[in-house]
C-alpha cells in the first residue's frame, strides 16, 4: 500500500509545486474547496453556482501559487449510486449530471488531464467525519458544517462548500493514494537496463 507521501510524488512528478487537490460537491449550487497537499491544509473554498461562477472559480485556482494544472488532482461527488428508493427525482440527478459536466468541461479547456480525476461516493468521504453511524441526510450535512469550520478555521457560507471541504481533504489522503494505486497498477513498470556486453 502506496503511502500519502508516495501518492503526492506521482501526481506531482518531476514539476515544482507542492501539488493540491480539488474537492467538488457538483449541483445547480456547487461547493467547492482546494487542498495544498505540501502543508496538508485546505487554503481556499467556496460556493459556484452556473457556468460563470464555475469558470470565475477556476480562474481564481489558476492565481493560486504553486498551482499547476497537471498536478492537481480533482475529486468529484459520485452520484452514481444512489439508489432509485431514496426519493430524489430524477430531475435533481440530471442537474447533477449537468452540473459535473459544466466543471470536467471548465477543467479539460484549462489542460486538466482528465486521468487525474476520480469519484467518491458519500458513504466513502463521509468516512473523514469519523461518525459510523448511518444518519439522516440533514443530519450529515449539519455535520460536515461543524467539521469543515473546524478544520478550516472559517465561517463556511452553507452545506455545498462545507461537504466539499470535505471530499477535499478525503482526497488529500485516502482519495490521492487509491488514485496513485490504480495508477500503478496500469502503467507497466520500466525494466532496467541490462549492461551491454562487452565484445571480446
Amino acid at each position: 500500500m502506496l503511502t500519502v507521501r508516495e501518492a503526492r510524488a506521482a501526481l506531482v512528478g518531476g514539476r515544482q509545486g507542492p501539488g493540491h487537490v480539488l474537492g467538488i460537491d457538483q449541483a445547480t449550487c456547487s461547493g467547492w474547496a482546494l487542498v495544498d497537499l505540501g502543508t496538508g491544509r485546505c487554503v481556499l473554498s467556496g460556493e459556484a453556482t452556473g457556468s460563470d461562477e464555475q469558470e470565475a472559480t477556476l480562474d481564481r485556482l489558476a492565481d493560486v501559487p504553486g498551482l499547476s494544472w497537471s498536478s492537481l488532482l480533482v475529486v468529484l461527488e459520485d452520484h452514481g449510486g444512489i439508489p432509485a428508493r431514496s426519493g430524489i427525482p430524477t430531475s435533481s440527478l440530471l442537474v447533477l449530471g449537468e452540473a459535473r459536466g459544466r466543471w470536467l468541461a471548465l477543467l479539460s479547456l484549462r489542460g486538466h488531464p482528465e486521468g487525474a480525476r476520480i469519484l467518491a461516493e458519500p458513504s466513502v468521504w463521509r468516512g473523514m467525519l469519523g461518525t459510523r453511524v448511518n444518519l439522516p441526510r440533514k443530519a450529515w450535512k449539519a455535520q460536515a458544517c461543524l467539521w469543515a469550520r473546524s478544520v478550516t478555521g472559517r465561517a463556511i457560507k452553507g452545506d455545498d462548500e462545507a461537504e466539499a471541504v470535505v471530499i477535499a481533504l478525503w482526497g488529500a489522503t485516502e482519495g490521492l493514494v487509491r488514485w496513485a494505486s490504480a495508477l500503478r497498477e496500469v502503467t507497466p513498470a520500466k525494466r532496467p537496463k541490462q549492461p551491454r556486453k562487452r565484445s571480446a
